[in-house]
């Protein structure tokens, strides 16, 4: 899941970006609110706070790399509706919402050894 997050992020897009700024940021929100429920739901409870900074260096990394690479740009704002993502996500963890991607990966892979 992460590969595909680094790919969306640093490869070139086809055509120029004609949607308005709010949609990159909704989709930068989106990505890593749905990381934040996926890696709770999958990991112990008690590894949420590193769960949420991993994701935090993450997102800051793929921000530091857009910034060297010619046809992307790293921004802040991007950076701060992951946080934004990150935030709802652990919301949305503690409301009970993890327990569907411990559901997918078992289904998916077989029981998880990890909770």
């Amino acid at each position: 899941m992460l590969l595909t997050v680094v790919a969306l992020m640093l490869l070139p897009l086809g055509a120029p970006n004609v949607a308005p700024a709010y949609s990159d940021w909704f989709a930068h929100a989106l990505v890593f609110c749905i990381l934040m429920i996926w890696f709770s739901g999958i990991l112990q409870r008690g590894y949420r706070w590193a769960i949420f900074a991993g994701l935090l260096l993450f997102g800051a990394l793929l921000e530091l790399l857009q910034s060297f690479i010619d046809w992307r740009s790293g921004e802040f704002l991007d950076l701060v509706f992951n946080v934004i993502g990150l935030l709802i996500g652990w919301a949305l963890v503690c409301a009970g919402m993890a327990s569907w991607a411990q559901r997918l990966e078992s289904v998916c892979f077989g029981e998880s050894s990890s909770r």
